[in-house]
């Protein structure tokens, strides 16, 4: 496992290189549920994202890198799109919801660590987006979960989780996702305001997180019709909006959804004790935020709501608040 570890790195650190020498958005975002006064579950995420600088679907065969031509293949052909890629490198944790305790917990949620590197490609239009990723990584001690997390609880002073050596076992895990946004209507508001309902679906076929899911969008603000589709139901896709602002864009919106989850890793991993745990497979998200973007920079901030993940959970909702800072090169 270590050396499956290093050979992602490398293969980060390569496309990172390319990355760099190329236009484009980063960001960085952080997930915690601190926000709605927890500490369990899905507890933290943060990721490192970039996003290439759009270009016509005519041209995209020689600009999209040639591991990401057969992505292409799997996408709906679309008349008078703009296109674009980015690699992503993220960590999630989950812990149970009491981490003081030393002891295998067998009702409830074990602590996971995952740790993956990702390609994505994306096409757009004013009324209909098409996005899809492959991920590969790694869910275990490899992931480096427990560290960051002592280091974070022990800076701020928050309680020590006592569990992570009954954390799930390495395992490689693989997944490709597809995601589908469909616009309703949209209309003016006032001023140069706009306001538009759209429709999701969103499938992943993954050896982690099998599910599908689909719902509805509602967004406020400006420039709607240029920045259709670039919310998502994927963990961690932050779309390129600094590339398609003149001056500056708001925008509030609302984004719910409900759907199936066929296996969980997470919940259902190799463990060194017997877990009771099971997962629960019909599943219900609801997010809340505002995105606010200048032509070299993006601030994106909401509040998740989601269902719980596994049936013995006492709490039937949770929540986790996400923070994403992208700026332009």
């Amino acid at each position: 496992m270590k050396l499956f570890s290093v050979r992602i790195l490398l293969f980060l650190c390569l496309y990172c290189y390319q990355c760099f020498l190329l236009a484009g958005q980063w960001t960085i975002q952080l997930e915690n549920d601190v926000t709605f006064y927890e500490d369990g579950n899905y507890t933290n995420g943060l990721m490192f994202n970039w996003q290439s600088d759009y270009f016509s679907s005519d041209k995209r065969s020689k600009t999209l890198p040639n591991v990401l031509l057969w992505q292409k293949k799997l996408l709906i052909e679309q008349k008078a799109d703009l296109v674009n890629w980015g690699v992503k490198l993220s960590q999630r944790m989950w812990t149970p919801s009491e981490i003081k305790i030393e002891e295998p917990q067998p009702f409830d949620r074990p602590y996971a660590g995952v740790l993956e590197f990702e390609l994505h490609s994306a096409q757009y239009t004013n009324q209909l987006a098409q996005k899809n990723w492959s991920t590969i990584g790694i869910i275990g001690p490899s992931a480096g979960a427990e560290k960051l997390q002592s280091l974070f609880h022990s800076s701020t002073g928050s309680s020590a989780p006592n569990g992570w050596q009954y954390q799930i076992e390495n395992q490689a895990v693989f997944s490709y996702s597809y995601e589908l946004d469909k616009l309703f209507i949209r209309q003016k508001s006032f001023s140069y305001y706009q306001w538009e309902f759209s429709g999701h679906g969103y499938g992943s076929l993954s050896n982690l997180r099998s599910e599908i899911a689909t719902g509805l969008t509602f967004r406020w603000g400006t420039n709607l019709a240029e920045t259709f589709g670039r919310l998502s139901s994927h963990y961690g896709q932050i779309s390129n909006l600094t590339s398609l602002t003149k001056h500056y864009d708001f925008t509030l919106f609302t984004r719910a959804q409900i759907g199936y989850r066929f296996n969980d890793v997470t919940i259902t991993g190799d463990l060194p004790y017997h877990s009771l745990v099971e997962v629960q497979h019909p599943q219900a998200q609801l997010k809340l935020g505002f995105n606010l973007t200048f032509p070299h920079f993006s601030i994106l901030w909401s509040v998740n709501a989601y269902t719980r993940d596994y049936q013995s959970d006492s709490d039937y909702w949770h929540g986790y608040g996400s923070l994403s800072l992208s700026w332009r090169i």
